[in-house]
């Protein structure tokens, strides 16, 4: 080899030309009003007691723990005590998942399930 080898260490700057800076600091934040919006909010859903009972029934009628239906159903055991003592807002999905683990026919619920 007969030339110089080096490593060029001078920094490279991307600029964007669409990018202004100055008017993006400059621009008004949005004010939103949250007096009105109190109507308007939906209100949390949350289990009825019926559905607390039906669950509670069918997990001691298999004998099996919060931790152990937490365990099978591959969730945090934190969820099942939210549920059954109403801290938590109410989830289909994970309801009826619940329920066909403990064996309980979901079409029978019809008239608990919201």
């Amino acid at each position: 080899m007969t030339g110089e080898i080096h490593q060029d260490w001078e920094p490279v700057v991307i600029h964007n030309r669409n990018f202004k800076k100055a008017q993006i600091s400059n621009q008004p934040k949005p004010k939103v009003d949250y007096s009105q919006g109190e109507e308007e909010m939906p209100k949390r859903v949350e289990y009825t007691p019926q559905m607390i009972m039906a669950m509670q029934d069918a997990r001691k009628a298999k004998n099996l723990t919060q931790s152990d239906l937490a365990k099978q159903l591959n969730i945090d055991v934190k969820i099942i005590g939210d549920i059954e003592s109403k801290k938590s807002a109410y989830n289909r999905k994970l309801y009826t998942s619940i329920m066909r683990k403990l064996g309980v026919d979901t079409k029978s619920l019809k008239e608990i399930l919201i």
